[in-house]
């Protein structure tokens, strides 16, 4: 009886040591990529059909743009979708935003938006957007993990 729960404890072990080996080496292959806001400050432009619920819209061309601006008139920020994408990520909080952190990363099969929101004292709720350009994207799924915390 003791060598079966030694056995079963040895191998719970190893498979513990497995699962903790495959985070780790995930988080060692993750490659932060450079991120440029993209705004529509000081033109008369403004966001719509955006759905605040923690997700990322991927736009990789001026026709998927145009279902999310609306201008009064002119246009909006030209961006070179043959080279670049446009990742769109919006929510809310219950407190006012102090600052807004956006950092993005490739693992090592998939592409991760991390938002780091740091709240303050107002007990307002507040949307978030945070509109980002990055390199070309292949791929239409990006996870967003949303961080807050309160200072």
């Amino acid at each position: 009886m003791k060598k079966i729960i030694l056995q079963t404890t040895a191998i719970l072990l190893m498979l513990a040591g497995i699962v903790a080996c495959g985070k780790e080496e995930n988080e060692k292959h993750s490659t932060e990529i450079p991120l440029t806001e993209y705004s529509l400050t000081n033109t008369n432009c403004q966001w719509v059909n955006l759905d605040y619920n923690g997700s990322v819209i991927v736009i990789n061309s001026k026709t998927e743009l145009e279902k999310y601006i609306t201008c009064t008139e002119g246009t909006f920020p030209e961006i070179d979708f043959a080279k670049n994408t446009l990742l769109i990520a919006c929510g809310s909080t219950t407190n006012g935003i102090q600052y807004i952190q956006k950092k993005f990363f490739k693992k090592i099969n998939m592409y991760m938006l991390e938002i780091e929101i740091t709240l303050n004292d107002a007990t307002v709720a507040q949307p978030w957007i945070a509109t980002l350009v990055t390199n070309k994207l292949s791929v239409n799924n990006v996870e967003l993990n949303v961080i807050t915390i309160k200072n």
